[in-house]
């Protein structure tokens, strides 16, 4: 490739084995607050736009990372730049500043995606014009700190070289490959949540295969938390709800608010509305006969990352919800995704199959636009942790199945 037009970015050969890949910090991606400084006796009440352009502008030149941005790029990233600084009267002149230049990146620029797809790392990337800030209003995994990872029990269970739960379950395989859309929220945990609850519903359950047998996702990012579903979760708390709080009315019955109609609402505050108690008017179903409570999916629950301990789950029981680092995963284009292998997971999606020890295959819920067809291909190291669910038992007593 024609690296030398980007010394920035070098040839990386350490995206395998789950080590960020060298693209992930350099120029563009590096750490631009670390460079930032401020002229000497400003401060925020004696900042200017003129001043403020300038401390763009010398972060830009020192780190090389204006080299890696088109003309309009540059512009729109220094426009925001200094109206975020400027904005800004809470903090310091240094806070401001340093919060501004990385919320206000885009989050993929096209030089530097050029520059990536050529390194053949096994995946490519799109440009995406998005800012950081507003890429990382999709994520919002929220792992508890104490996290400890299980170690599975060795086992000689033996499980076919590649598996896809649409076709081990033909059944099920609406309900395990519909693809959802978050929107502009940060609600992954309950979408990931759901996608693996409602597809062991499904196994479970003949009943729950129409093409409309479909978990609120808007109830559960509304009612899960005494607080706003849309700042992130967790997702083995969606099946703890069940098992201990109560149910989960359907997806006719409560639509989920950040699409559709209605949604009007969310786009204005962007946050979840407050739990609701009845069914969407116009729905036409009534509350109690719209209810599931697909009881024991919240026991025993467990965090792992063993990729191998995930294929047979997969295999035995179904979609398993799991966590990885995404912070560049709106630019997937096409292959098997690596990049942010080893940094923190921050949003929640669910695996649906894998092949052999090359990749899983993972449904996404960013709506059927992105990626393939909503899914993607990810390397076993994107697999930070995923979360046993406990199995659904149809005659469990208080166990709820909708009549409507």
């Amino acid at each position: 490739g024609s690296s030398n037009m980007h010394p920035s970015v070098a040839t990386s050969s350490a995206a395998v084995g789950g080590i960020v890949a060298e693209w992930e910090i350099m120029g563009i991606f590096g750490d631009l607050a670390a460079h930032l400084e401020i002229p000497r006796g400003v401060d925020a009440e004696s900042l200017s736009k003129e001043v403020v352009e300038g401390i763009f502008d010398r972060v830009m030149h020192r780190t090389g990372a204006s080299d890696n941005l088109t003309e309009s790029e540059a512009a729109a990233y220094k426009s925001r730049f200094v109206d975020a600084v400027l904005q800004d009267t809470n903090s310091s002149a240094i806070e401001a500043a340093k919060t501004a230049i990385t919320a206000e990146k885009p989050l993929m620029p096209e030089k530097m995606a050029k520059a990536i797809n050529e390194q053949g790392l096994g995946y490519t990337v799109k440009p995406v014009a998005t800012t950081v800030a507003a890429a990382k209003v999709l994520l919002g995994l929220r792992v508890p700190r104490d996290l400890k990872l299980e170690q599975p029990a060795r086992t000689r269970a033996v499980f076919p070289e590649t598996f896809d739960a649409r076709e081990a379950w033909p059944r099920c395989a609406g309900v395990i490959g519909r693809v959802y859309n978050q929107g502009h929220c940060g609600s992954c945990w309950a979408f990931s949540a759901l996608q693996a609850l409602d597809s062991a519903l499904c196994i479970a359950d003949p009943r729950f295969n129409e093409s409309d047998s479909s978990l609120s996702r808007g109830f559960t990012a509304s009612c899960v938390y005494d607080r706003d579903g849309c700042q992130g979760g967790y997702p083995p708390d969606a099946w703890e709800y069940v098992q201990d709080t109560g149910s989960i009315p359907s997806t006719a019955c409560v639509p989920y608010f950040a699409e559709g109609a209605g949604s009007e609402h969310f786009q204005k505050n962007g946050h979840s509305p407050e739990c609701p108690s009845t069914c969407a008017t116009g729905s036409g179903l009534s509350w109690s006969s719209s209810l599931y409570r697909p009881l024991n999916a919240g026991l025993g629950g467990a965090e792992y990352s063993s990729f191998r301990y995930m294929k047979k789950l997969l295999f035995e029981r179904g979609p398993v919800s799991m966590g990885m680092p995404a912070s560049f995963l709106s630019s997937y284009k096409s292959g098997v995704w690596s990049a942010g292998c080893g940094t923190q997971p921050n949003h929640a999606v669910t695996a649906i199959g894998y092949s052999g020890d090359d990749y899983v295959v993972v449904m996404n819920s960013w709506g059927a636009e992105w990626g393939d067809k909503g899914t993607f291909k990810g390397d076993p190291c994107v697999i930070s942790v995923f979360w046993k669910m406990g199995k659904i038992d149809m005659d469990a007593k208080g166990y709820v199945f909708a009549s409507a």
